[in-house]
């Protein structure tokens, strides 16, 4: 028989029913039953999956179970309880219950157990009331670790339990995993060890997007904490720190990973992004060789996917555009790190997309006053908008003339449109959606489908042939990467349409408008319906293009060369056509070269 095989055979023995302090000191059942909860606590190094003991453990959880209860009853929560019996037999419980739940199956076992998680969350509760450090008999906050193995998602209602046997409040359940957190961030020394766990216990609390601990803990400002984390741990570790610092920057970033895409998304994208989220995993990204591949894919979804999914947002595309001016410096050590990192193609890619989104940005600012559109559909006049003349009732709808304000009134659509538009207007005043955000989708769209023309127009030609262009709707899904370009017919609008988006009434009565107006007038208008991410949903927002797109601009390169005939069908077939953002990027680039070489271009 082994040490693991005794120790299960004494807890195999039945516990007293009297919890006395006299019972359980002087009982040698008591005794035995103690010091093999002290050897099963020290196995959590051992004891993972794929264990020989899978089985003894999952067959004697009920006895060891059994003697849990009766060590808090006894040892806690007795009236002979002490401090250091409290704080023994807490250290021990949690630290066996630690140990043991390593495995998945008999973690599974373990939380459904009716009284697992109320004893594991009343542990916790009173984790700090005789801590002390120096004296527990286990290195870690075990009670901390112990909850943080419990809450377990294959059990539904798992966070209500924690809840409900914390009083009640989820309030203080935040307060308190933050207030332990903050300590030991303050701590004179950091105990990596121990910010790790809590770190891990706050993910795992979060852990559900609807329930009430989820949005408590994004009000407590957990978002701006862990990116701060993130920057600390990824400093300390360029400056010789301990692997064990590594921990603790997963969990930083990987709590970001998975909750930045909470209610809205791009709220604590950009608190992220501000509080240094990409600085920490660019100077973090020479030490990403020594993660093992689910944290390392885990922690670059931010880089590799969440982030360039928002860079629909203005607000995001800004908060990104201060911190790539900070990390591509080349007087700083932040861009030596990630380019020479095993990180580099991914940090690159994510370069080249927010340097042409930054592009469009400014493209947009300087564009949006030079090419407006008279609305009246008779008209549509381009010109500055300094010429034109706005309406005083929406505030946004343009009109080259009194007259022809007068003329979309009376004859055009105006009048039912600019009660949607200030209704729109109104509804924004509650909305966390920017008007600058808003503005730059449309400016984003339009771009992005005159720039994809190409390849607009082959899909046209391959899917409905016999179909006029301006019966298209334009469809841009920028919730995938890169953005996903189809068509889909104006004539099908209604069935067409998903219900499972988010949007208001109104946003949804204007949208129709949209549709019924380009039916109304062929060819004087193209809808763009682009899909954004948005947090736990998913925004639809549609632009219109007065004119015509399909025939508008020039979709051809310059006077074609040797080279380029020779290229032929390849050449032809191209998705994009060259405009003012690609002159942009083209011109960045010979300035970042030249200045490589030490030289200077006035381009």
């Amino acid at each position: 028989m082994g040490l693991i095989d005794l120790w299960y055979f004494h807890l195999s023995k039945e516990p007293p029913t009297d919890f006395s302090r006299a019972s359980y000191e002087r009982t040698p059942d008591c005794d035995r039953a103690f010091m093999s909860l002290v050897g099963l606590s020290k196995l959590v190094n051992v004891l993972r999956d794929g264990h020989p003991y899978e089985k003894l453990m999952l067959e004697g959880w009920p006895a060891l179970f059994k003697w849990s209860v009766f060590m808090v009853a006894s040892r806690v929560k007795s009236r002979d309880a002490t401090p250091e019996s409290v704080r023994s037999a807490s250290d021990i419980i949690c630290g066996t219950w630690y140990s043991v739940s390593r495995t998945d199956s008999v973690r599974h076992a373990m939380v459904k157990t009716k009284g697992t998680i109320e004893m594991a969350t009343h542990l916790w509760v009173n984790e700090d009331l005789y801590a002390n450090p120096s004296t527990s008999i286990i290195a870690i906050p075990a009670p901390s670790a112990c909850l943080d193995a419990m809450v377990f998602d294959g059990i539904d209602d798992y966070l209500d339990r924690v809840v409900k046997s914390s009083g009640g409040d989820p309030g203080k359940v935040v307060k308190l995993a933050m207030s332990r957190l903050k300590t030991a961030l303050n701590a004179p020394k950091l105990d990596d060890a121990r910010v790790a766990i809590y770190l891990d216990l706050i993910g795992h609390l979060s852990r559900k997007g609807q329930h009430p601990l989820r949005n408590a803990f994004l009000a407590a400002n957990i978002v701006t904490i862990t990116a701060k984390v993130a920057v600390s741990m990824a400093q300390k570790l360029n400056s010789g720190g301990s692997d064990g610092l590594l921990n603790v920057l997963v969990a930083s970033l990987g709590y970001l990973s998975n909750f930045l895409e909470s209610t809205d998304g791009f709220t604590w994208i950009i608190q992220a992004l501000n509080a240094g989220m990409l600085l920490a995993w660019a100077d973090a990204s020479p030490h990403f060789g020594k993660l093992d591949p689910y944290d390392y894919e885990m922690i670059n979804r931010i880089v590799d996917d969440i982030v360039p999914r928002y860079l629909v947002y203005r607000s995001v595309i800004n908060a990104v555009d201060r911190t790539m001016k900070i990390i591509d410096d080349a007087k700083l050590p932040h861009r030596n790190r990630v380019r020479n990192s095993i990180a580099k193609d991914i940090w690159i890619k994510f370069l080249g997309f927010a340097v042409e989104r930054c592009m469009v940005a400014l493209h947009a600012t300087t564009a949006m006053a030079k090419a407006k559109t008279c609305d009246n559909v008779k008209c549509q006049k381009i010109d500055a908008k300094n010429n034109f003349q706005k309406c005083a009732g929406c505030q946004t709808t343009l009109y080259c003339s009194k007259a022809c304000q007068t003329v979309a009134w009376k004859e055009g659509d105006h009048r039912s449109t600019c009660k949607l538009k200030q209704q729109e207007r109104r509804e924004g005043k509650f909305q966390s959606i920017t008007k600058s955000d808003a503005a730059f989708f449309h400016a984003l769209a339009t771009r992005d489908a005159a720039h994809h023309r190409p390849l607009l127009r082959r899909l046209a030609q391959k899917e409905h042939p016999n179909v006029k262009h301006w019966e298209f709707i334009i469809c841009i899904d920028y919730t995938v990467l890169p953005p996903k370009y189809s068509l889909s017919l104006l004539a099908n609008y209604e069935k067409d349409q998903p219900k499972s988006l988010n949007g208001s009434t109104n946003a949804e009565a204007r949208n129709d408008t949209f549709v019924e107006r380009a039916r109304q007038h062929p060819g004087k208008f193209t809808l763009i319906q682009s899909r954004i991410s948005n947090g736990t949903g998913i925004q639809l927002v549609t632009s219109v293009k007065t004119g015509n797109f399909w025939e508008s601009g020039d979709d051809s390169f310059p006077p074609a060369s040797d080279s380029e005939d020779e290229m032929g069908d390849e050449f032809r077939k191209r998705d994009t056509n060259l405009d003012a953002v690609d002159f942009m990027k083209a011109r960045l680039a010979i300035k970042s070269f030249a200045a490589s070489l030490g030289e200077t271009t006035d381009l």
